[in-house]
């Protein structure tokens, strides 16, 4: 045991063995956050040296931390002893390495808020300018939990098809309704076509209205079809 003791209250010990210990923990924190291509380049560069300071930091305080515990209870007679002596050093560098590697989160931190700022607001112009323009409720709750579609309403809007934007804005349409809608669009089908299928009392469940608008599409195929063999 008293090995042991011995062992850990040498400085230069504990270091090597935290360098040991950083090198297979440390490598595989590197490793990750580097390949994590949705944090930003701050954020991979400063965690694994995060991770180090904070690995060092504690373990540059356990000398002291040891002589503490070790002390048998006279703390004020320790403490005024020790003040001068290489476990206190060491354990001052700890601490300022602790809080140092979180203070290198403070970026990281603002930027995150400042993201969440912008977000807010992005989503707070989207909604207005939705319900301004369809006449619709939107609030953020439905933004964020659930309507997805907000996002393709507001990209129609910004590309000028304003008329494919107010079809599936309607709220009473369901995902899969949408989905269809949009897969039927890209195939030819018009808003207009479309419209009479989607009404507010339609009686259509998605498959139903799958099933019919692409009747009508392979109709539409087989008239013009049909005109081109004519001619």
């Amino acid at each position: 045991m008293q090995k042991v003791v011995g062992f850990f209250s040498k400085p230069e010990n504990l270091f090597v063995l935290t360098l040991l210990i950083g090198l297979f923990t440390g490598t595989y924190k590197v490793v990750s956050k580097a390949s994590n291509h949705n944090n930003s380049l701050y954020q991979r560069v400063s965690s694994p040296i995060c991770f180090y300071l904070r690995l060092f930091g504690y373990v540059y305080t356990l000398p002291w931390i040891g002589s503490l515990l070790i002390s048998g209870g006279n703390y004020e007679e320790w403490l005024q002893a020790s003040k001068n002596t290489e476990p206190y050093r060491f354990f001052i560098i700890g601490l300022v390495m602790i809080f140092g590697s979180y203070a290198m989160y403070i970026p990281v931190l603002l930027e995150r808020i400042a993201r969440g700022i912008m977000n807010k607001v992005s989503i707070k112009n989207d909604l207005e300018l939705i319900n301004s323009k369809f006449g619709t409720s939107y609030t953020a709750s439905d933004y964020m939990y659930g309507k997805g579609h907000i996002k393709q309403i507001v990209t129609y809007i910004s590309i000028g098809e304003e008329s494919i934007a107010e079809l599936i804005s309607n709220p009473k349409l369901s995902d899969a309704k949408r989905t269809v809608i949009l897969d039927l669009l890209s195939r030819g089908l018009t808003v207009d076509q479309i419209k009479p299928y989607i009404q507010s009392d339609d009686p259509y469940t998605a498959e139903q209205l799958q099933f019919e608008l692409y009747k009508l599409f392979f109709t539409q195929i087989g008239i013009v079809n049909s005109r081109n063999i004519t001619k």
